[in-house]
């Protein structure tokens, strides 16, 4: 009868193991599929949350400001100049409810507009709030003669069009660069895992590397 329990035991371990097992295999390959959506962005839904960070600019205020620095964990990165704004617009965009503690930091102090997120929250991965979409939006005045350009994230593209600055560093982990029409003395421009695509760029010194992925180049004057 001993022999019996005991075995009847280990039976119901092995099948407690297997279970949990086969729900860890589930989850990973529902993220996996998952991973294409979320690399490049957020699906299109009508629950979608987006928090936006807006302040008014003077002429003078824009002009103090020389340098943008963004650090991001993970997401697409957009950075853009419109025209026809007179302000600096910033918004983070999540396919959930984006908790006080883990929203960007925005910081205008000195000459630099900083732009922060550096995922604190810990959601080992299941949860959709570990990717969030920056789109940062600023005045054409703004756009020219900047002193530095700084973009890094660890997933998700980056796309940054219209600028003219003495430094651009563009760096993603994973995901695509895309930059277009911007004007430097010295870029460098770098994807971990991602292609890189490069129009319509001046610079005196130009640095390109992407470690997995295609360098596509077209109308391009650097040294």
């Amino acid at each position: 009868m001993d022999r019996f329990f005991r075995y009847f035991i280990g039976y119901k371990k092995w099948i407690a193991s297997a279970i949990m097992v086969i729900l860890i295999v589930m989850v990973f390959l529902i993220r996996q599929a998952g991973v294409g959506v979320f690399s490049d962005g957020f699906p299109d839904s009508d629950e979608m949350y987006t928090f936006k960070y807006e302040k008014e600019y003077t002429s003078y205020d824009i002009k103090e400001i020389t340098g943008i620095d963004i650090n991001w964990a993970n997401g697409v990165v957009t950075l853009k100049v419109s025209k026809d704004l007179d302000r600096i617009i910033v918004t983070e965009t999540s396919a959930n409810a984006i908790p006080l503690n883990n929203r960007l930091s925005v910081d205008f102090s000195g000459e630099r507009l900083n732009l922060k997120w550096e995922n604190e929250v810990i959601t080992l991965g299941f949860f959709d709030d570990s990717y969030k979409n920056l789109v940062v939006e600023i005045p054409e005045s703004m756009s020219k003669g900047l002193s530095a350009v700084t973009i890094k994230n660890q997933t998700g593209s980056i796309y940054a069009s219209g600028l003219e600055s003495e430094k651009v560093r563009i760096k993603t982990g994973k995901g695509t660069v895309d930059a277009r029409y911007i004007t430097s003395s010295s870029a460098e421009y770098g994807s971990g895992s991602g292609d890189i695509n490069l129009s319509a760029l001046k610079s005196d010194g130009l640095t390109v590397r992407a470690n997995k992925g295609k360098i596509l180049v077209n109308d391009i004057s650097a040294e």
